[in-house]
């Protein structure tokens, strides 16, 4: 009677813990399945640094746009695309966000595109930059539109350096946000970078840490930049690589597109 009470126990005891150990598993699994967030980096790392900003952990992920010719300048004032519908239909390798856009879904400022221009120059002290590709595709960032002839061109702003100086920055309503940001630099190599607080993905530097953040950039990567041009950021950016992918919240006025 009583081995037959003592194998009962045993029994008993054995089912227990098996029961935990498979809810246990299934409870590692969620976990694991929880860390797929859209937005987090993959984990090869490519094209990925991070560093410390104030008390924030910042993370960069940056395209380098090798040839020129293979980036584009795309409107979606009308069309609407979301990010991953205009990977597909412009086959694009990668995908950033561009300029900045009004309520009315109009470009703010200066926007030309395969030579068409939707939009001409407005005078502001936040959109104070130009990035454009003339004729032999040389990517430039300056204060003042180019004289020859463009075969893109956007306005869009803050500048946050120029002819290798960082500028101060000062905004009202400065709030922690991502940044897409273009540079170019010395050689006139054009990137697309995004910058962002891989504890929330919509959040990053402040417009007055931006110019600190670029710097910590260049000191972490070794590439140094000439110019670099603040584009439109927060709910409305994206960054689409073959490392990272971080989805808009809202559509995006534009895009860079990279084939």
């Amino acid at each position: 009677m009583m081995k037959k009470y003592f194998k009962m126990i045993l029994l008993f005891a054995i089912l227990i813990i098996a029961s935990l150990y498979f809810q246990n598993k299934g409870k590692t699994e969620t976990l694991n399945e929880d860390k797929k967030v859209l937005g987090l980096p993959s984990e090869n790392g490519n094209n990925l640094v991070s560093f410390t900003l104030g008390e924030k952990t910042i993370n960069v992920s940056w395209i380098e746009v090798s040839d020129a010719q293979s980036l584009s300048l795309i409107p979606n004032f009308t069309e609407k695309l979301t990010a991953q519908e205009a990977l597909t239909k412009y086959a694009c390798i990668a995908l950033t966000s561009a300029g900045f856009y009004t309520k009315q879904n109009s470009p703010i400022g200066l926007f030309t595109y395969e030579r068409k221009q939707i939009k001409k120059t407005i005078v502001s002290s936040t959109f104070n930059g130009f990035f454009s590709l003339n004729d032999f595709y040389t990517p430039r960032i300056t204060r003042q539109l180019p004289d020859d002839s463009l075969r893109m061109a956007l306005q869009s702003g803050p500048l946050i350096k120029e002819n290798g100086q960082i500028l101060t920055l000062k905004m009202k309503n400065d709030a922690a946000e991502r940044r897409i940001v273009i540079g170019v630099t010395g050689g006139n190599k054009a990137y697309l970078l995004v910058f962002y607080d891989p504890q929330s993905v919509f959040m990053g530097p402040k417009f007055a840490d931006l110019g600190k953040a670029v710097s910590l950039f260049e000191e972490e990567t070794g590439i140094v930049f000439a110019d670099v041009l603040n584009l439109d950021g927060g709910t409305a950016s994206l960054f689409y690589s073959d490392s990272l992918q971080l989805p808009e919240a809202v559509i995006s006025g534009s895009f860079f597109c990279l084939k």
